[in-house]
């Protein structure tokens, strides 16, 4: 099983839909003086330019008009422009700054604010959203949850500002796997933002979209499907139809027929969002990698393997071009390189492609994270097929103990370590342990499915995810079917 990178989407689609850093309140404290009007106007253009991804520009204007109100003791609007830094700093995926900011502007709120300020909710909330892209979890939560108490003493259970929260919060618990409380969340926000803010509101928009990616990551492609059509609609009538938002639509609809194998469909529609992007913010822009990473997936997904590799690198020379050789970003560009080289039997160059995209990982993640853990298991599928069995199995382990971590028992990462450790003694036809693991990669993605016997198989209801499910039983059965050919 080879362990293709699905997109570099996914990583801005966590930051442009499903962190929304919703505040009705977002006017600045009004002052005639010129210091505080030029404040203000600064502070404006640094909004703007965020909203464009100009976010070096933007952090350059935040800083000026933070200058002037800390000069003038507002401290609130200080404090938004010491968040609004953090903000771009995050959707850069530049972690250590972002946290360094954050944490300077919740010390300052701290000091200058009262702590149930909705200044400070801010602060926790994009606290959240930076340890939720790390992969901490528990720490995203926990800094959710401040953020959710104080906009609910502020203004309310049924206030907008909760609802994103709401929203937030279901993002990570979709990272973690637990869709009924991630479903449970997206509704919640669903009902708040119609009511309040009506249903053909840009928001209700954004929850359709979270909640058709939350029925993909499911298996249930259809209802994803008429989510995310659901959400254009909603976006037609708030943006112009070349409105990145479209762009981040179309990419997750042909992501779906890509996985019903409809590629040209998929195709068409990643053509349509680079369309968008490549308009918007020119030839060189980052987001036009995400969609040629795409375009790659499928002609790899298509055995077109030398196609692919056009792509890829097609992306790799736009992303090193617009962000430099060190951004996190290009990782997932040299683990797709690997998968291709990989598929094409050139193993020593997959291992060199993905230890780039490794040691790039390290620089932006701690070790116990999801990206970590897939660098990992690429490397034992590398290795693997290498018949290197030892590193193979050395570089599984290890997946599987971060996501066992940070997952528990049922999860799909923790279903696909196991695969791969299946597969590797099944190649050195240790049948009894190959059908072990494949048994564990069943138990992963099956709830409260405890049935150590490998002769029984669960009832299939309370499905993690019908794909890796599928393919374990498929997995167990031919290693079974071997070993009873083997004793006859």
């Amino acid at each position: 099983m080879v362990c293709l990178s699905k997109t570099l989407f996914a990583l801005l689609a966590i930051l442009i839909f499903a962190q929304v850093s919703y505040c009705q309140n977002t006017n600045l404290n009004k002052s005639d003086s010129s210091d505080t009007l030029l404040a203000n106007k600064l502070y404006h253009q640094a909004d703007s330019l965020q909203t464009i991804a100009a976010y070096d520009s933007s952090v350059v204007y935040y800083k000026k008009a933070a200058i002037i109100y800390k000069q003038t003791q507002i401290w609130d609007n200080h404090v938004k422009c010491l968040s609004g830094i953090g903000w771009s700093y995050l959707k850069k995926r530049n972690a250590n700054d972002a946290e360094t900011a954050l944490n300077y502007a919740l010390k300052i709120g701290l000091e200058k604010l009262d702590s149930n300020h909705t200044r400070i909710a801010r602060v926790y909330n994009n606290l959240g959203a930076l340890y939720d892209l790390n992969g901490t979890y528990n720490k995203a939560l926990r800094f959710y949850n401040k953020s959710l108490a104080i906009r609910m003493r502020a203004s309310g259970e049924n206030h907008s500002d909760v609802a994103a929260c709401y929203n937030n919060m279901g993002q990570v618990y979709n990272h973690l796997g637990n869709f009924d409380k991630t479903e449970q969340l997206y509704q919640k926000a669903s009902t708040v933002w119609k009511n309040n803010l009506g249903e053909e509101h840009t928001y209700v928009g954004v929850i359709y979209f979270n909640m058709g990616n939350l029925y993909s990551d499911k298996g249930n492609l259809e209802k994803a499907m008429n989510l995310y059509k659901a959400s254009l609609e909603i976006f037609k009538k708030n943006f112009e139809e070349d409105h990145p938002k479209f762009a981040n639509v179309y990419i997750s609809m042909g992501l779906v027929h890509a996985a019903q194998g409809d590629y040209f469909a998929a195709i068409d529609l990643y053509e349509k969002a680079l369309s968008i992007y490549r308009n918007k913010f020119g030839e060189t822009h980052y987001t036009n990698a995400f969609c040629y990473n795409n375009i790659a997936n499928t002609f790899y997904q298509r055995a077109l393997h030398e196609k692919a590799m056009e792509f890829y690198l097609k992306a790799l020379n736009i992303l090193t071009e617009s962000l430099g050789e060190d951004h996190p970003y290009i990782a997932t560009t040299y683990s797709n390189l690997g998968a291709v080289n990989s598929e094409m039997g050139n193993y020593d160059k997959a291992i060199e492609y993905y230890n780039k995209g490794f040691n790039l990982q390290l620089k932006t993640f701690e070790e116990k994270h999801p990206s970590i853990a897939k660098c990992y298991e690429n490397l034992g599928n590398a290795y693997g097929k290498k018949h290197d069995y030892k590193q193979g199995i050395k570089y599984f382990t290890k997946a599987l103990s971060i996501n066992s971590d940070l997952f528990g028992k049922y999860h799909k990462e923790v279903n696909h370590a196991y695969v791969g450790l299946g597969n590797i003694y099944y190649n050195l036809e240790d049948l009894d342990k190959a059908a072990a693991y494949f048994h564990k990669a069943i138990q992963a993605v099956v709830y409260d499915f405890t049935e150590e016997n490998i002769y029984i198989s669960p009832m299939l209801n309370h499905i993690v995810s019908k794909v890796d499910l599928m393919l374990a039983i498929e997995k167990k059965a031919e290693t079974l079917y071997e070993k009873w050919e083997s004793t006859n």
